[in-house]
């Protein structure tokens, strides 16, 4: 790009932050909020009957998250606590058996064995290495930790508090070594794989299934909760980025890097009181993280099915957890609006590079439960494949959940769009306004590009 052109987007880019952030300290958006406010009668979240949620809602005990934080961090959003049963997983409705998977049919693993075209391949095995620095640095971490992921337990059991308090230890433990969140689940089961990659360059060589996978050892009769923690893949990198350059993949490496230290350590902890313990990470997952982080109170579904929409975060985050026996008191899955939201808003459908996001209103029945329709054979290509950065992020920079600063007025905007079909259409309206999602702000891209480096180098003898 020419440097006078560069230069005036910027100043375009920067006066239309500087406007909007006027607005919105002014008195014209205390105002208008106001006027919306009184217009949607907010009752907090949307009623379970309006949004066809068959479930039975119980208020959680406040004062009894954790000593280090009473209460969960919902950002201000009012919450429902949904009672565990068969039917559903928090908004998520099951409609038939889910059947246990296995992590060789995985769509990455599909991808390494060639399957989808040696660009796929070679793009992904080029993620972490090679094609941007930064990204090698916070893999290197991870994938470092694997082996501490399992581990015995200690010969003697130490004596323990009452579950409920357990739970509230364990809790302090995650926010005590950086946890953003934290919950706890019974574990469903089909969540656990029911067998695991154990040999991936076995795998990606050609070797026979039999000889690259073995059993899981997590089961939901075995490891009955799962302690989920979260961290935040960092709001003002997203402001800065496309969703696709070069830090989309070190985003998510940074917070697995953080996560993976994390739940090896809650689990070394569990193991050193004399139970069971297994830690899954990105670097190695024994459970699939979508239900086990639902089951935990960690959000909902949202119209992207990999992600989990939490109140507060949105899905600009990374969940790991541990698999354990030790006696806890698990949490309920929550519901506050975002099955609602997703089915108005579409902005990730929209802006998504490989049109892999459906536009429909309604759900579809997926293995045995109801999710939006997902291409995720063209999620893949794009993010393995994309030479104009480093794998994909966009659904989640334009996410109207996602994209907020911690300010009085987007709280409000959130907790409007929790609020029904026509709250939630408004909130897509005002974001539209304002720009958010779809702009890139210079001040906060941090990072360096080498864009030489995008390109995927495919072996002659592939």
């Amino acid at each position: 790009m020419n440097k006078d052109v560069k230069n005036a987007e910027e100043n375009r880019t920067n006066k239309k932050e500087m406007s909007r952030r006027s607005f919105l300290l002014g008195s014209t958006a205390l105002a208008a909020t106001a006027g919306v406010l009184a217009a949607t009668a907010i009752p907090g979240v949307a009623k379970a009957a309006e949004l066809g949620y068959k479930v039975n809602y119980e208020k959680g005990k406040p004062g009894q998250w954790s000593m280090l934080k009473p209460e969960a961090d919902y950002g201000g959003i009012s919450v429902n606590y949904v009672n565990n049963n068969k039917e559903w997983l928090g908004s998520t409705q099951i409609v038939g058996e889910i059947p246990r998977l296995r992590q060789y049919d995985g769509g990455f693993n599909r991808a390494l064995r060639n399957e989808l075209g040696p660009k796929a391949k070679y793009g992904i095995l080029s993620f972490d290495f090679r094609r941007y620095p930064l990204a090698t640095g916070t893999a290197t971490v991870q994938n470092n930790l694997v082996t501490l992921c399992e581990g015995k337990p200690a010969q003697d059991k130490l004596p323990i508090p009452d579950p409920e308090k357990m739970s509230m230890n364990i809790k302090d433990v995650a926010y005590f070594l950086n946890a953003d969140e934290v919950g706890i689940g019974l574990t469903p089961e089909f969540a656990p794989w029911e067998t695991m990659v154990t040999d991936k360059p076995g795998m990606i060589a050609g070797k026979p299934y039999e000889e690259v996978c073995k059993p899981n050892v997590v089961s939901a009769a075995t490891h009955p909760y799962t302690i989920c923690v979260s961290v935040d893949k960092h709001l003002e990198t997203f402001l800065g980025s496309t969703g696709y350059d070069g830090i989309a993949n070190s985003q998510s490496n940074r917070a697995t890097m953080i996560l993976s230290g994390i739940v090896t350590s809650i689990a070394a902890y569990i193991r050193a009181l004399g139970y069971e313990a297994v830690a899954s990470h990105q670097g190695k997952e024994y459970v699939i993280i979508p239900p086990v982080a639902i089951a935990s109170g960690l959000g909902e579904q949202p119209r992207v099915p990999q992600g989990v929409a939490h109140p507060r975060l949105g899905f600009r985050h990374m969940i790991a957890c541990v698999s354990t026996n030790l006696p806890l008191a698990p949490d309920k899955p929550i519901e506050f609006g975002a099955k609602d939201f997703c089915r108005v808003c579409k902005k990730c459908a929209q802006t998504c590079p490989a049109q892999a996001i459906s536009y429909d209103d309604d759900e579809i029945v997926h293995n045995g439960y109801k999710r939006w329709d997902f291409n995720l054979d063209a999620c893949i290509h794009f993010r393995a494949e994309n030479e104009e950065g480093v794998c994909c992020a966009q659904c989640m920079k334009v996410c109207p959940w996602n994209s907020k600063e911690d300010s009085w007025f987007h709280k409000a905007g959130i907790t409007i769009g929790a609020s029904g079909r026509t709250s939630a259409n408004l909130l897509v309206k005002i974001d539209d306004m304002f720009g958010y999602g779809t702009e890139v702000i210079p001040r906060f891209k941090w990072w360096l590009e080498w864009p030489e480096l995008y390109k995927i180098k495919i072996p002659t003898n592939n």
